[in-house]
């Protein structure tokens, strides 16, 4: 099964090389992209996507501001915030509800390979479970 990617972020060249690298690797398909939180929160409730990968800085609409209304829309899906924040305030990026944090310091491909792993651990906890 491959699992389904809308990928949020306000810079085009990073959704790009996302998306060349997810065209090498089939664990992964990307079904929608977005520019800023409020198209987001749009194209989630429009396609529901297994997993979110959320910046945090964007025009319009934060990555922050959008995540409660993305947890509502698409309760099921994996969302990994990628920002450019310090990972040493990772604790307070998984109180906000995101269920991994990658920094952008990391490469894309770690990035899928830890949404891979969580991808993991929430099936072997079984359904309704979180990583």
């Amino acid at each position: 099964m491959t699992v389904s990617v809308l990928l949020v972020d306000d810079n085009g060249i990073l959704r790009d090389l996302m998306n060349f690298i997810v065209d090498r690797d089939t664990r992964f398909t990307i079904i929608g992209e977005a520019a800023n939180g409020r198209e987001a929160i749009e194209t989630a409730a429009r396609f529901q996507p297994d997993v979110i990968i959320l910046d945090q800085y964007m025009d319009e609409l934060s990555g922050s501001q959008a995540l409660p209304q993305l947890r509502a829309l698409v309760p099921h899906a994996l969302i990994a915030g990628y920002s450019g924040d310090s990972t040493g305030e990772l604790s307070a990026h998984l109180e906000s509800g995101l269920d991994i944090y990658i920094s952008k310091g990391l490469s894309v491909r770690t990035l899928f390979d830890s949404i891979a792993e969580a991808l993991e651990r929430r099936q072997a906890s079984g359904p309704g479970s979180v990583p």
